[in-house]
């Protein structure tokens, strides 16, 4: 009895980590996001809610489609936007051969004279930070287009970056388990023009108060005592 009783303690008392969910920025508060809409707050689903701040350009966070043949497009080749650096498919920055097509992606808006027109990503400096209502796990994150390169920072230190590239490739940054586990939030700084193109995050477990945890080991060690008397 005891031996049962403590091991069901112990699953319902240690947090287990959430699934980890892919944010593609196709929606939010569960309504389809299309281009040129502007993000402030989020709730992109599966616990992942909180707010966005920008600097450079309009210091505006916008949808950008990069579907081809999608609104404002001007030749086949071109993303939504009419940028030819920002069009599906794009090319692995590590594996010339593995091409990869992708939908919406958000950008710095260059300039609040198009704030209500075709979106256009900031050609200078700028940065946007994911600020979560809860700590959060952040295991990768897709960049889209870095030719002069992207950092990304956790509380002012970096814990990843994309090397300077060509137009039409992407980058998939994974992140070390210390830097990037139990965060209130993210910062993807710009040193040119790009898009963030997804990234994969999940809410972090809870930590399982100290109590608890003496309590777990209590009735672990009763058990054990009470297999011993028996024996």
């Amino acid at each position: 009895m005891i031996t049962r009783f403590a091991a069901l303690a112990a699953l319902s008392l240690f947090a287990t980590s959430a699934q980890a969910a892919t944010v593609d920025f196709a929606t939010n508060f569960g309504a389809a996001l299309t281009e040129g809409t502007e993000i402030t707050d989020f709730d992109f689903g599966n616990g992942l809610t909180g707010r966005l701040t920008v600097t450079g350009g309009a210091r505006e966070a916008r949808i950008f489609d990069t579907t081809p043949g999608s609104v404002g497009t001007t030749s086949a080749k071109q993303g939504g936007g009419g940028d030819e650096d920002l069009a599906s498919p794009f090319t692995n920055i590590d594996n010339a051969s593995d091409k990869r097509s992708f939908g919406n992606a958000l950008i710095i808006q260059e300039s609040a004279r198009k704030a209500s027109a075709i979106p256009d990503d900031n050609a200078g400096r700028g940065t946007i930070t994911f600020a979560f209502d809860r700590k959060i796990d952040l295991f990768s994150l897709t960049y889209l287009d870095g030719e002069k390169g992207a950092v990304v920072q956790v509380d002012g230190n970096r814990v990843g970056g994309v090397a300077r590239g060509a137009d039409n490739l992407f980058d998939v940054l994974t992140f070390d388990e210390d830097a990037a586990r139990g965060i209130d939030g993210f910062t993807v700084v710009f040193r040119g023009s790009g898009a963030i193109g997804a990234f994969e995050a999940a809410p972090a477990p809870v930590p399982l108060p100290a109590g608890a945890a003496l309590l777990v080991t209590a009735l672990a060690a009763l058990a054990v005592a009470k297999r011993r008397r028996s024996a």
